[in-house]
Formats: structure tokens, sequence, C-alpha cells
């Protein structure tokens, strides 16, 4: 991240003062030149943008040189006197609160106490309407990702097994409308992420959710067995935003190895015969 060069007034009763704080996200160093000590706030403003960022900061014992060196406890950036972003630290530099704002309204929230990440549109019918969330659903031990757009695309990842840093997930990826739903999940979904990858703060910077379906894939009673190559979610969302049936189905046909009928696989395993009951 690069910031353009300062402006030399100060405000809000501010005095000229250089200083130097870390910003943990970027890993880079912020120089302000205007602090409040009232307040204990630290101002700078963009000569070339207008844009100003209002910082309060932790003092941090360096190690290695035993000097106190800044780092950021609050940021709030400012357009034109409208707040835009807000960010919040803990001590250790660790992201705890990240706000976005379009006109006065959040339009983007992450919280992580509360491990959920949320987006909104406040340009669409539904004004306020939430169009993505990531979060950790602690009843059933699963990330959960989903973007909605008309369309409700939601993928869930559930740790199968850790292999030493990595760890191994299995992936439903539902796509869903009014009149269509589509499940894909089976071996073929599974997923292998680095400790550090699998949590709440990776959506912060990229989805979970897949560009293509493969494995299993659930449609209209029935499985279709995918072929390695999948199927990229891009060209299934109009036919599924069209209600097209017939070409969601030709396309599923074309692009699977084996077809099963679902309800006759049910029937079948219920038909079976049971084993008879022991008695002493």
């Amino acid at each position: 991240m690069s910031y353009s060069s300062i402006a030399d007034n100060c405000v809000d009763g501010a005095d000229q003062m250089d200083s130097e704080i870390l910003n943990p996200k970027t890993n880079q160093v912020i120089t302000f030149n205007c602090k409040n000590p009232s307040r204990r706030e630290f101002i700078r403003i963009s000569e070339e943008t207008g844009e100003k960022f209002v910082a309060t900061a932790f003092k941090n014992l360096d190690e290695q040189t035993g000097e106190e060196k800044l780092s950021l406890n609050t940021l709030y950036k400012y357009q034109e006197d409208q707040a835009t972003e807000f960010l919040k630290f803990d001590p250790s530099g660790k992201l705890e609160r990240m706000e976005k704002y379009l006109n006065g309204k959040v339009v983007f929230k992450y919280i992580e106490k509360a491990q959920r990440l949320e987006e909104f549109n406040f340009e669409s019918k539904i004004e306020g309407e939430l169009t993505r969330e990531c979060y950790y659903d602690f009843d059933t031990q699963q990330i959960r990702e989903s973007k909605i757009d008309g369309i409700k695309i939601q993928t869930s990842l559930k740790i199968k097994e850790i292999i030493n840093d990595h760890l191994k997930a299995l992936n439903v990826t539902k796509i869903s409308s009014n009149k269509i739903e589509l499940v894909s999940q089976g071996e073929k979904n599974e997923k292998l992420f680095s400790l550090q990858e699998y949590r709440i703060e990776t959506c912060l910077e990229r989805s979970f959710i897949p560009l293509a379906i493969k494995g299993e894939v659930k449609f209209d009673k029935k499985l279709y067995i995918i072929k390695d190559e999948g199927i990229f979610i891009s060209a299934l969302l109009p036919l599924i935003k069209n209600n097209d049936k017939k070409n969601l189905r030709l396309l599923l046909e074309i692009n699977a190895r084996e077809i099963r009928d679902i309800n006759k696989d049910q029937n079948e395993s219920n038909s079976l015969p049971q084993s008879p009951s022991v008695t002493q």
C-alpha cells in the first residue's frame, strides 16, 4: 500500500509532529504529520487526494533494539469528512474489527471475535441486502461462505483430517434459486489447506467458494458423477437464473461420466434383506 505526500497543515487542534506507526495488516509504516495530545490521536492528510487518516496506537518494545515503537490500535479513513474505513487491532497486531462505509452506511463488516464477515448492498432493490457472508459455524464446526445475488452460492468446509501442518476439508457447495437447487459434494471436492488458511481471516483476501463443481452433483432427483475437469460455476449461473432446467440437465449430462437415479438407489437400498436378529 503506498501513501501520497502529506499536507503541511494540521487540523482539530493537533500539533505538527511526525510519527511513524506500523500498520500490522500491511506490515508497512505510515508517517503521520500531526498529533492531538488531548485525544491521543495521530493525524495524516494526503496532499494529493485529501484523504484523512486518524489513528490511535500502542507502544511496543522492540526486543532487539530496546526502543519503543508504535503500532496501530485503531485507524479511521475519511474522504471529504465521510468515514470510508475503520480498522481495529489488538496489541499483538491481530485484526479485531474492520468496517467499510459508503455514504455513511456499513457495506462491509468483519468481527474477529464473532468469526464473521458480512457484505451489504445499498444500491439494490432491497436496501442493505446481505450479498456475502463468511463465518465459522460453531454448532457444526464448519466454515461457511455464501454469495447472494438473486442466486445463492454456499460453500461449507468441514475438517476431515489433519496432516502435519495442513488439513483436508470436506467441501459441499450448494447453488440455489427459488425453483432450482444443485448440490456438489464427494471426495473430488476435498480441499487441502494450510492451518493458516483454514480460518475466517482468509475471506478478507479471497473466497472459499470454488470456481468449478466436481465430484457428485445432485440435481432434479439425479446424481451426476462429474468428469475430473468439472464444470465452471459461471457456466451454470445463467441457466439457474433463467430456470432453464432442460439445458442445465443437458450441461450436466455432457460433463458426467455416470448418471444415477437417486430414488432408484434409495429404493434398492431399502429393499435389501435385513440380517435376522440374534436372540440369546
